[in-house]
């Protein structure tokens, strides 16, 4: 009994020595926390126009499709590289040379407008429009294929008034009618030849986000139709024939009536370009139409010579250039 109460007293001394010891003896540990990591500085955004100038007035164009849906085609992407107006005042502006892309289907399946570019203007009135086209890129349904069609010209200038007025706001909507531009050729390939409604207002209430741009009230002062032919020239009631047969030779758009062939004629469309070109009547061909003259086949070969747009009139029996103008 004596032991077991000397065991237990050794026990309550440790006990407590641990007690009186441990926290002096404890060494402080310290932490050491890292401040916070500043968060990420917002990206800038955009640079808003700047308000015009008292002789100014606000110009927003805007590029949509209200055409009719191309079963076979998943997406037709236009690519755009300068936007220009002209005035008898001021000559030809340049509005954009921003390169910019849309997907005419997709505007047409949202019926959005999509910003094309803004600006401040002089006030008065211009008398066109004019957009450059640097490509269109077609995108076929079933397979995803992408091909690149061929352009009579990228130019497009558009012959309509543009009202500026001073601290107003005006726009010029551009709508691609994608069923009557796009045209395919024999052997598959793509012909783009554009028809555009353009329509401008003057006076109107015009928002824009997300890219998009809603236009409110206004004057109308422009609302016609214009197309694209072949050789590129541009004009109201002015297109490619849509039953027309199509194909391309060499870098130029041949053009001829449904029904017609190159086999009932001596002289192909190739022949009748190496005549014109070959000839140095033209320095270059964008198209070679079957048309009769005077009774004749005749190939009309449109091209530049120079700057200049020149027709060549080629028989298509002999091969020789019957007139050139």
């Amino acid at each position: 009994m004596k032991n077991v109460l000397l065991v237990l007293g050794l026990v309550v001394v440790i006990v407590a020595l641990i007690l009186a010891l441990g926290p002096s003896r404890q060494e402080s540990v310290r932490v050491e926390t890292s401040p916070p990591a500043p968060e990420p500085a917002p990206e800038p955004s955009p640079s808003p126009l700047p308000p015009p100038q008292p002789t100014e007035g606000r110009v927003v164009f805007a590029v949509t499709d209200a055409a009719a849906g191309l079963e076979n085609i998943d997406g037709i992407i236009v690519t755009t590289k300068e936007v220009r107006v002209q005035s008898a005042a001021k000559g030809w502006v340049t509005v954009s040379e921003e390169t910019k892309s849309f997907d005419l289907l997709k505007l047409k399946e949202s019926g959005s407008f999509a910003l094309l570019t803004e600006a401040n203007l002089e006030a008065g009135e211009y008398n066109q429009v004019r957009l450059s086209v640097s490509k269109v890129e077609v995108i076929e349904k079933s397979s995803g294929k992408i091909s690149l069609a061929k352009l009579p010209s990228g130019d497009l200038k558009l012959v309509g008034k543009l009202v500026v007025e001073a601290g107003n706001e005006s726009s010029v909507v551009l709508d691609f009618l994608a069923d009557k531009s796009l045209h395919t050729t024999g052997q598959g390939s793509y012909i783009f030849a554009p028809v555009i409604t353009l329509e401008t207002k003057s006076n109107a209430e015009i928002s824009i986000g997300g890219g998009l741009v809603n236009i409110g009230g206004g004057k109308t002062d422009t609302n016609i139709t214009i197309g694209m032919n072949e050789s590129g020239e541009v004009g109201i009631n002015v297109a490619i024939d849509a039953g027309a047969n199509l194909e391309i030779v060499g870098d130029a758009i041949r053009v001829m009536a449904k029904g017609e062939s190159e086999a009932a004629v001596s002289i192909t469309a190739k022949g009748a370009i190496d005549a014109a070109v070959g000839g140095e009547y033209l320095d270059s061909a964008i198209s070679v139409k079957m048309i009769t003259r005077e009774g004749k086949k005749t190939w009309l070969v449109t091209g530049l010579k120079g700057l200049e747009i020149t027709n060549i009139y080629v028989d298509a029996s002999t091969g020789v250039v019957v007139r050139v103008e």
